[in-house]
């Protein structure tokens, strides 16, 4: 079954959040868009069993004070390397120092139990819109490129530093691995709508300036997606909370970027068949 099938059948908000960041693809990758042992086609039972007792994650997660995206998403991937029967051992955040200065911090250095090598594993989730050839973030000083450039020239190099192999004494990291996931968003002019789900394809979705929002297909059904929710396709079970597009104007701030998800009915739930972000008009300047 692809990957997308059985990430459907998923219900928790946070273990949809964990598989979508193993699952979605990457907008670039160095060394490999999986990390070994953790393919996709390695993970279907241990997320349909989190998915059926997710309170060790919901633990996890509670004993972490911030929301941040990019923290969250780390706590995520935390918990399944300390989780994941085929990891021996997981380290995160781990500080390279010379001298008094720090140069840097690994975002995971892990272990499988069947190999006696390290691998290390940068990841980030970012969301990019396109503009004028570029992809960048709602914070426009943040770009694909940059992240990238920075991701592949100063992170992943980190364990190949004299000061990396001074301090880390437990077995020789062998394998680098980094990417970037996340949604990219084209305008929506360019965009063409779907009823079907995201795939394990592509994520890209479509972005507009607030007060655009009234192009929107006026039978469609949108949810405004928390900020604390934007790291997977929306589930619903019911439409309660969703807006026609006639009236997104009032509850969007037209000075904050804000995400929707257009809803589909199947079987027994909604279900995201796009996304698109809705941008102050002074965007891409800052304000």
């Amino acid at each position: 079954m692809h990957p997308s099938g059985w990430f459907a059948s998923l219900t928790h908000p946070a273990v949809r959040d964990l598989a979508w960041a193993l699952l979605c693809p990457p907008l670039w990758a160095q060394g490999s868009p999986h990390a070994p042992g953790l393919a996709p086609d390695e993970l279907k039972a241990y997320f349909q069993t989190l998915d059926h007792s997710p309170q060790a994650l919901e633990a996890h997660l509670a004993s972490s004070s911030t929301r941040r995206l990019g923290l969250y998403h780390e706590q995520l991937l935390l918990f399944l390397l300390d989780t994941h029967p085929a990891v021996a051992e997981a380290y995160r955040g781990v500080a390279v120092r010379e001298g008094g200065t720090t140069l840097g911090e690994a975002d995971f250095i892990y272990r499988l139990d069947k190999f006696n090598f390290f691998i290390h594993l940068e990841v980030a989730f970012k969301f990019f819109l396109e503009f004028d050839g570029e992809w960048l973030g709602t914070d426009p000083t943040d770009s694909l490129g940059r992240k990238a450039h920075r991701m592949a020239n100063h992170q992943l190099p980190l364990s190949e530093t004299e000061a990396f192999r001074k301090s880390w004494h437990r077995g020789a990291v062998t394998q680098r691995i980094g990417w970037i996931r996340g949604c990219r968003f084209i305008p929506l002019s360019g965009f063409t709508h779907s009823d079907k789900a995201p795939v394990a394809k592509s994520w890209t979705g479509w972005w507009l300036y607030h007060d655009e929002v009234t192009v929107l297909p006026a039978t469609a059904h949108f949810q405004i997606v928390p900020r604390d929710r934007w790291l997977s396709p929306v589930r619903a079970l019911s439409s309660k909370d969703f807006i026609a597009s006639r009236d997104l104007s009032a509850p969007l701030s037209p000075d904050h970027p804000a995400m929707l998800a257009r809803m589909v009915p199947v079987a027994d739930h909604w279900q995201e068949a796009d996304r698109g972000m809705v941008m102050p008009r002074h965007w891409p300047r800052l304000a």
